[in-house]
Formats: structure tokens, sequence, C-alpha cells
């Protein structure tokens, strides 16, 4: 399993149910990464997305608590336990699967990826929402870092992480 994350200095994601920052290129590489895989996200951030549609060419996963919720073309679990059984009962390749956010999301599957692709821009946004900062997690290194990047006045790296001690997505 991957997680896929862009975060400022501070690890936040997010201020005001928005993303920090437009950054195109970033943009791209997440559309690149992502196409053809599935990604799991928490309705919030499905509902953050432009027009609260799905991306396309990508099976989505939905994650909330809200047992009335429903999303045309996507799946909707109401539980870890129900993605694992879901995963397990169906013989998918969890390397085909990307943790896309929102922070529960993140914070819930985090134990069980063993690589995440992360965008970190080279500032503070005060952000309000974080994920765990990943270079003080235990099992994690880095395993690549790009040249820095920059759009406007902004100035970002990509960053890939592997984990040496996840947890087998198993029942």
């Amino acid at each position: 399993m991957n997680l896929i994350v862009a975060c400022d200095q501070e690890f936040s994601i997010g201020k005001d149910g928005k993303l920090l920052t437009y950054l195109p290129e970033d943009l791209k590489r997440f559309k690149k990464i992502t196409m053809g895989n599935i990604m799991i996200m928490g309705r919030k951030t499905i509902d953050s997305l432009p027009g609260g549609r799905l991306l396309p060419n990508r099976e989505t996963w939905i994650l909330t608590h809200d047992l009335k919720y429903s999303k045309d073309g996507a799946h909707v679990f109401h539980s870890l336990k129900e993605i694992k059984e879901y995963v397990v009962h169906n013989r998918i390749d969890t390397s085909t699967i990307f943790v896309c956010g929102g922070a529960e999301i993140y914070q819930l599957f985090l134990p069980y990826c063993t690589k995440a692709y992360m965008t970190i821009i080279n500032q503070n946004f005060a952000g309000d929402i974080h994920i765990p900062n990943i270079n003080i997690l235990p099992g994690w290194y880095l395993s690549y870092r790009s040249e820095e990047q920059r759009y406007k006045d902004v100035s970002y790296q990509y960053m890939n992480y592997e984990n040496k001690t996840y947890t087998q997505f198993t029942l």
C-alpha cells in the first residue's frame, strides 16, 4: 500500500478544507502516479475535489462513518476492517492502492504503507490539518529526494520514503 501527499515543513496538508497551495506540476505527478490504481479517500477529501467529482481512470474507495453516504462510481466503506475484508476476499494487490487523504485516513493506513510519495513544500502555511512527521516514525527512511522545484514563489521537493516495518494488510 502507498501513501501520496503534499505537505508543508510542519506536515500540514490543508487549511480551511482546501489544499495549502496550487502546484500544477505536483498535480500532474499525482495523476501520473495514481492513474489506473485504487485511491482511498475520506468523505471530506472527495467532497473537496472540484465539483466533488471522482478522478477519472482510477478506482475510488471512500471511507466514511456516515452509514447513509453513497457516491456513484465509488466503493464506499465504513471501517478499516471492511476494507481489509474486501482486499483479502478479492485478492487485491495492495501495491496498487494509494492512500490519498485526509489526515484521519493517512493516520489509519500509515502502518500498512510500504511507500510514501511526498511533496514537501519548503514553507509553513499554518495549516489546520496535519499528518505525522514521517521523518521520526520508526521504520521509515528517505529513499529519493528530487532537485528543488519551483512554481511562482513556492519551492518544493519530491521525496519518497519506504517503510521497513509495515504491517501486512491481512485479516
